[in-house]
């Protein structure tokens, strides 16, 4: 089956040959745009299968032109072309909302059988992006994990109970302290894990227990 396509990047020769390629595996290229803007008004007038955007490397236009995109068009099938290896930048191509992230060393058959998967619905990942997400969430999780092994099993008990929802006040009558001394162990626990306020603590803590495997932060009881 081929689908209706339209190819985005500044590269024009390396644009014109991916069109040519595609073209001769039975799909239709409807246009092969330069600016987001102009890709826009292209979706709004012919509503393409799919928009395949060539990511220059080091930089996030990709990933920007995919929120565009997305913002307008929510349901419009996107896979993004890069060469970027790098976790952060991996992560936020992806947050961006793209269906696609390949290499752009992906095989010919691997592009079109990516294609193909995207257009019904599933999303895609080249594996060896997959395996630097991988990585990067491990050594995430243990970076988080050595951070909360500093903190007292006190510390850890009153991180818990803040994440629980519990005001200081609820904390001091629950552990049989004072206000000043909960306030004293999160003012501790701020100052180990190098944040600037509650909020992050939480999330932090929450994070860690997702990253973990666990369902949520347990109530003590």
């Amino acid at each position: 089956m081929g689908y209706r396509i339209v190819i985005v990047g500044d590269r024009m020769l390396w644009n014109s040959l991916l069109g040519y390629f595609l073209t001769q595996q039975g799909h239709t290229i409807i246009d092969i745009q330069t600016s987001t803007r102009e890709t826009i008004q292209h979706i709004r007038k012919s509503s393409p299968d799919l928009v395949l955007i060539d990511n220059r490397s080091s930089t996030n236009r990709g990933a920007r032109q995919v929120l565009s995109i997305k913002n307008e068009f929510p349901k419009q099938k996107v896979i993004l072309l890069s060469s970027s290896q790098k976790p952060q930048e991996l992560l936020y191509m992806l947050r961006s909302g793209t269906d696609g992230y390949l290499q752009k060393s992906t095989t010919p058959e691997q592009l079109l059988s990516d294609i193909n998967a995207v257009c019904a619905g599933e999303t895609r990942v080249s594996p060896e992006l997959t395996h630097v997400l991988i990585a990067h969430a491990k050594h995430e999780t243990t970076s988080s994990q050595q951070d909360i092994d500093r903190l007292t099993m006190r510390e850890k008990e009153i991180l818990e109970l803040l994440a629980s929802g519990r005001t200081n006040q609820e904390i001091a009558a629950f552990l049989s302290i004072s206000i000043n001394t909960v306030k004293n162990h999160v003012k501790s626990i701020l100052s180990k894990l190098s944040m600037h306020s509650r909020s992050q603590a939480i999330v932090f803590w929450g994070t860690l227990n997702n990253l973990s495997g666990n369902a949520g932060t347990k109530e003590l009881r």
